[in-house]
Order: structure tokens, then C-alpha cells, then sequence
């Protein structure tokens, strides 16, 4: 997924490369409803991606939990409110993502379970393009903890939503009865330690 091959995975890759130095990676960041065909097709070893629907031809090595925030302009009326709940999501312009990503799964099922229908002020493919088009004042978006995109803006807020159906299931897959070569079940070791030791951390 775009936002896992832009936020921890260089952070993995940094102490993969100090127990592995000469193994040479390719990362193929697509959305999540892409991520699962180049791994059945033997095309990448391991894939990385959202939601909780999985191929009857994969293995799930291991699932964590990346909660969602909702991003807004420092001076937006949500910094002011202590808790914020899917009602005053709802009230606000929304920038969402494309419907074929992880975190779009996620918010829509939230919004439906939750009873709210909302049609998205704008659709956006990548995390950066809703990020500029909050930064324009064209509205709030939803995007998961982990996106490093908000970090760079010191002119929008992050907060936590209070309500637990906002957040995205994460997957590290394989092709089911595929042998891989050691350099990918290591990666896989360290994609699965790294993931492991930052749930507990935030937990």
C-alpha cells in the first residue's frame, strides 16, 4: 500500500539492510485492491495491504491494526471539540480516497454501520493529493495514523476519532504453498517483527 511504502517501510528496509546489506529490494506501491494479483502471479513475493477480505490462495503471515484520523486545518472548528465523533465527521465537507483503496473500505463501512450516508466533497487516489486539498480549506479527510504525508504540514491537526469502527486492517500475504527464496521469508521476518513491535508501542 502507498501509505505503508512511504511511512514505516523505509524504517524496516534501514534495519533489514544492517542484517542483510548485499540483498537488493523492488517495492511496487499500488492501492489495496492491486496489491493481491502480482502476489498470486509469483510476480513479488510478499504483499502488503488492507481490509479484511483475502484471497482463498494466500496466507496471511500477519495482521495488525492502523487506526484512522481525521485531518483538518489547525483552525478548524474540530480542534476546539474534546471528543470527536462520527457525527461531527458528517458536518464537514469530506476529501476521501479512492473506493478502491483500504482506508475508503474502511471509513464507508464506519459511516454505513453508524447510519450516516455522506457523498465526498472530492475522490482522490493519493494520500498527498487529500492532504493539499485540506491544506486548501476544501474540506476535512480521514487517513490512517500511520501517514507520514501529515507530518510535514504544520498548518493541519491530526486527532484520533472516537469510535472504534474507524480502523484499517493490515495484511502481510504470500502466495499459499509457495517456497520463497531466503532473502524474501527474512524480509518477511522483519516486515512481521518491525509491524509487531510498533502495535504494541502504540498500544
Amino acid at each position: 500500500m502507498p501509505s505503508f511504502a512511504a511511512g514505516i517501510l523505509p524504517d524496516i528496509i534501514v534495519r533489514f539492510r544492517e542484517r542483510f546489506p548485499r540483498v537488493a529490494l523492488t517495492i511496487r506501491d499500488a492501492i489495496a485492491n492491486r496489491v493481491m494479483d502480482p502476489v498470486l502471479s509469483e510476480d513479488v513475493d510478499l504483499g502488503v495491504m488492507g481490509g479484511e477480505s483475502i484471497h482463498a490462495d494466500l496466507d496471511v503471515i500477519h495482521r495488525a491494526e492502523d487506526c484512522l484520523n481525521v485531518i483538518f486545518p489547525a483552525r478548524h472548528p474540530l480542534a476546539r471539540m474534546k471528543r470527536i465523533e462520527i457525527k461531527e465527521l458528517t458536518a464537514f465537507p469530506l476529501i476521501l480516497m479512492d473506493p478502491a483503496t483500504s482506508v475508503r473500505a474502511t471509513v464507508d463501512a464506519a459511516l454505513a454501520e453508524g447510519g450516516q450516508r455522506v457523498e465526498a466533497a472530492c475522490e482522490v487516489t493519493y494520500m498527498m493529493t487529500a492532504v493539499g486539498m485540506v491544506r486548501a480549506g476544501l474540506g476535512i479527510t480521514i487517513l490512517p495514523a500511520s501517514a507520514h504525508e501529515v507530518r510535514a504540514e504544520p498548518d493541519l491537526a491530526a486527532r484520533g476519532i472516537d469510535d472504534p469502527r474507524f480502523v484499517r486492517h493490515i495484511s502481510v500475504v504470500r502466495k499459499r504453498r509457495r517456497t520463497l527464496p531466503p532473502a524474501a521469508e527474512n524480509f518477511a521476518k522483519a516486515l512481521v517483527e518491525y509491524i509487531g513491535s510498533a502495535n504494541t508501542e502504540r498500544a
